[in-house]
């Protein structure tokens, strides 16, 4: 054995010899510790493994918890103010397209207007009647003027051609007497001059003959009377003492036609102002009937999603009165951090789990927007998911097929949901 060695740096105590052997725990105590270092190992792989599994999906995918399923909804608002006269839809309940929802009535409306154009309505039906009734009468009369006025034109040609036989016929004699006083003047000078007659007898042959003449010309003159009288006749101008130039039913014929015409101008505007103000009327009744009675119906296939007006209740135009969930399309509005927003895209896949259930269901992301985008919560059935200042807000479209039917489409509206975004094929770089 070696002994204690006083040199700095080396041990004091006395050294083991190196072909000594060491000492060595039992076997059973050796195989303790293999089991428990064993342990100890698994231990902390499974505490590795968990906390990969939490933390590190959030790290490659995406992934929000702040999400709810939602749908578009579209707002019945009153046309007219009045009362609800029926709703005949309840909450929830299926809602067909074109489907009568509910009935508006308004009594309050003031038809003052409306009164006054059918007032003047009726006014010029009256005048209209009256117009047509002279005009009728005035027509008979003119009827009956031109049957007189035929018949005296008849007459005085018959007249005219009597009284031109009657001119011819004392012309004839008047040149007969004349023809006689020229005879018999000569016949006086030839005696004069052999002095069988007197002068006496000579003066008075050429008197006679003096007027016989004077006589002939004068029936000349009234037989071109005559005809120059029957001529304008004939053309309807009459001339003689006692009467003017065109006979009394002539000038009252005139008198008619132009009465006549007045009233034909007179009638036509009335008609033109009895068109316009049945059209005004028409248009007035229209407007009154949109203002007293208005029936809503459903836009579009979906259900009931809120009443907003019951029945009795005055509601004034504008008042929003259904709502009606358009359950053709859900979709999920998601909030993430902005440092995903350059790895989230349109088209990109998504896989939704719903908060209590077992399933997940895919969706494909529809629209990307900053968080100064504005939204209109109007049209949504559920308002969206607040959105803080360093979020973004991704809409995500979800696949329906994984739903029974309408109903349960309809109760997933405002659940919550677990989203995880994944670069699908079409959008993945290549």
């Amino acid at each position: 054995m070696a002994s204690k060695s006083n040199i700095k740096g080396l041990p004091l105590g006395p050294v083991a010899d190196e072909d000594t052997p060491a000492t060595e725990p039992p076997h059973g105590v050796k195989k303790k510790l293999a089991g428990g270092r064993l342990i100890r190992i698994i231990l902390g792989s499974s505490i590795l493994l968990i906390a990969g599994w939490v933390f590190i999906p959030d790290l490659l995918f995406p992934i929000s918890s702040n999400a709810v399923v939602n749908a578009h909804v579209i707002t019945l608002r009153a046309p007219i103010e009045g009362d609800v006269l029926s709703i005949t839809a309840t909450t929830g309940g299926t809602v067909a397209k074109d489907e009568i929802l509910i009935r508006l009535g308004n009594n309050r409306v003031d038809d003052t207007q409306l009164s006054a154009l059918r007032a003047q309505r009726a006014t010029l039906l009256e005048k209209i009647a009256a117009l047509e009734q002279e005009l009728a009468e005035l027509q008979r009369i003119s009827q009956r003027l031109k049957t007189s006025s035929g018949e005296y034109r008849e007459a005085i040609g018959e007249r005219y051609v009597a009284l031109l036989a009657e001119a011819n016929a004392r012309l004839t004699a008047r040149r007969a007497i004349a023809e006689e006083a020229a005879a018999n003047l000569q016949r006086q000078q030839t005696l004069y001059i052999k002095r069988l007659s007197t002068l006496a007898a000579l003066e008075a042959a050429q008197r006679s003959e003096t007027v016989a003449l004077a006589d002939l010309r004068e029936a000349e003159r009234a037989v071109e009377r005559v005809k120059v009288e029957k001529d304008s006749a004939a053309q309807g101008i009459y001339f003689g003492d006692g009467y003017n130039n065109v006979p009394y039913t002539q000038q009252r014929g005139d008198e008619i036609l132009l009465r006549v015409q007045a009233l034909r101008s007179e009638l036509r505007d009335s008609q033109i102002r009895l068109k316009e103000t049945e059209r005004q009327a028409t248009v007035e009744q229209q407007r009154l009937e949109r203002r007293n009675y208005a029936e809503l119906a459903a836009p579009a296939a979906g259900r009931l999603w809120l009443q907003l007006a019951a029945n009795g209740e005055y509601v004034t135009a504008g008042a929003p009165l259904l709502q009606i969930l358009d359950t053709s399309r859900l979709f999920l509005m998601v909030s993430l951090d902005e440092r995903h927003f350059d790895d989230i895209a349109v088209g990109d896949d998504a896989v939704v789990d719903l908060v209590a259930s077992q399933k997940s269901i895919h969706g494909t992301v529809e629209r990307v927007q900053g968080n100064e985008a504005k939204l209109d919560d109007s049209v949504l059935a559920v308002a969206a998911p607040p959105i803080k200042p360093r979020e973004f807000l991704v809409v995500v479209n979800l696949d329906k097929s994984k739903f029974a039917d309408e109903t349960e489409i309809f109760n997933q509206v405002g659940r919550r949901a677990k989203v995880s975004f994944h670069k699908s094929a079409a959008t993945a770089s290549p």
